[in-house]
């Protein structure tokens, strides 16, 4: 099979009432795109998984990491639902799901995203050790002075 056979997977999420709406595993791009979009959350969220013992959680039970996720960084557990249903332009309408749906439906999605728990672990790691490098870069950057006087 070549890749322009290839389907990607897709699973279906109901929604209250008799709606539905279809997801995705996320790539590369999706994760580049939501990390622009959130930062910041997603920095307070790798700091809580980065340091478990701090925050009181198990880096091994994904359901609370899911929970913490969407208690720490809400917005963007919103755009990656948004990105994996294909419809960036809905995370608003995301966000206000009951959180039963967002939690079964990011569930579906890192399941759908890693073959495996450890591959998963291995992308949170790669992932905080990404986040505090350029966390650790962006605070030596030292900027010029400005022609008032003033520096950034």
């Amino acid at each position: 099979m070549s890749l322009s056979d290839y389907i990607i997977p897709t699973r279906k999420i109901a929604l209250p009432g008799d709606g539905s709406f279809f997801i995705r595993g996320i790539s590369l791009k999706d994760i580049s795109f939501i990390t622009s979009q959130h930062f910041k959350q997603l920095a307070d969220l790798f700091d809580k998984i980065k340091n478990p013992e701090e925050h009181d959680i198990n880096p091994e039970d994904h359901d609370n990491i899911i929970r913490m996720a969407i208690a720490t960084a809400p917005d963007a557990v919103a755009t990656i639902i948004a990105v994996a249903a294909d419809e960036p332009e809905q995370t608003k309408m995301i966000s206000r799901l009951p959180i039963s749906i967002q939690t079964e439906t990011i569930a579906a999605i890192m399941e759908m995203t890693f073959e495996s728990e450890a591959a998963m672990g291995k992308f949170l790691q790669t992932i905080v050790k990404t986040m505090i490098g350029t966390t650790n870069t962006l605070q030596t950057i030292r900027y010029p002075d400005l022609p008032d006087g003033s520096g950034v």
